[in-house]
């Protein structure tokens, strides 16, 4: 399946857990995105999360970190995205801004490459 402009819609799940005696964290999400062609408009839908009742500031803060990490790899290929993130696990503790950031700007560049749209 393709979006219009013949990009592959691209798919990945992402789970990275640390735990440490001085830190831990904790990202993990699927996610499901429609590239779109020369624009840098990045939207991201959260459809599902655990907890339900998450904090609401935690995830304004994990969509804000998500959407970071995706600008981060494909602003610079003049590409935006239309993402839906499902199974995204919120931790009250173990959340981290900077590791939602990092693992997602890495796992998408991964996705990517494996897409064939950008090498390594």
């Amino acid at each position: 399946m393709t979006t219009p402009a013949s990009l592959p819609i691209i798919r990945f799940s992402l789970r990275e857990v640390c735990q440490t005696a001085s830190a831990n964290h904790l990202v993990a999400y699927t996610a499901t995105l429609i590239l779109t062609p020369k624009t840098s408009n990045i939207s991201i839908q959260i459809a599902s999360r655990q907890p339900k009742n998450s904090e609401p500031d935690l995830l304004e803060l994990a969509l804000q970190a998500t959407r970071e990490g995706f600008t981060e790899v494909l602003t610079p290929l003049g590409l935006g995205a239309n993402a839906s993130i499902t199974q995204l696990i919120l931790h009250p503790v173990d959340f981290s801004s900077f590791h939602q950031r990092h693992y997602s700007a890495q796992y998408l560049r991964a996705a990517l490459v494996n897409a064939g749209i950008i090498e390594t």
